[in-house]
């Protein structure tokens, strides 16, 4: 984008957008963003693709100018899954309000934003929001599929939809996804996300086979040989 980033921040009310260069600051930041990590760039980064690069599993949130220096960022993301987040009042300090946008990640490396003009914002990654509350239905399935889509991208899948060995597990840790064959974690392994992980289905148990019945062999008058 032609513009160098600042260094990491924790998010908080009142936060610097551009430190060391501007005196603009974030006022009535969402809760969702608070404690995140900001990664901010320098003044005017222009068109181009902006590469963001993460640690899966992941929560990204992006803000971006609502009305002015929007560079496209809505539009290319709420057509690519992204969802909007309630905002009530989030804005820079001159007043120019914002916008905010989430997406989860369970796999990859880096997601790519296509601007096609001067931008003004930013990202924050905060955990794995499907994790935060993993007591919610709602969020357990997230969860599930979550760790479904990931298990099919490694080809753990079978024609069924399940996982190919009966009773595995996997989860995500810090090395990234794991699987166990027919257990759960060894000892000492800590799940980054432990809410995340779970067991996938079991496969289907096959019909039993109807047997046929066994034939009786005897002999009839006259010496013939029947069966029964």
């Amino acid at each position: 984008l032609g513009i160098g980033w600042n260094p990491v921040a924790v998010v908080s009310e009142g936060i610097l957008v551009n430190p060391g260069q501007r005196d603009y600051r974030l006022q009535n930041v969402p809760a969702v963003l608070i404690g995140g990590k900001y990664l901010g760039t320098k003044t005017w980064p222009s068109a181009g693709t902006w590469t963001i690069t993460y640690r899966a599993p992941v929560t990204l949130y992006i803000w971006v100018m609502k009305n002015h220096y929007n560079a496209g960022v809505d539009s290319a993301l709420s057509s690519d899954g992204w969802e909007q987040v309630p905002s009530p009042g989030f804005k820079r300090s001159d007043n120019h309000e914002l916008n905010v946008w989430k997406r989860s990640f369970a796999t990859g490396t880096s997601y790519n934003v296509r601007t096609n003009n001067l931008m003004v914002g930013g990202v924050v990654s905060k955990g794995c929001e499907v994790a935060e509350a993993p007591e919610k239905e709602a969020s357990g399935q997230k969860a599930m599929d979550m760790i479904l889509e990931a298990a099919k991208a490694e080809g753990w899948l079978n024609a069924g939809g399940n996982i190919s060995g009966d009773g595995d597990v996997v989860g995500f840790t810090s090395e990234g996804l794991q699987r166990w064959n027919n257990s759960l974690p060894p000892a000492g392994v800590v799940c980054e996300q432990r809410q995340i992980m779970a067991a996938l289905p079991k496969k289907a148990p096959e019909p039993e086979k109807v047997k046929e019945p066994e034939k009786v062999w005897f002999k009839g008058r006259g010496g013939q040989t029947c069966t029964n």
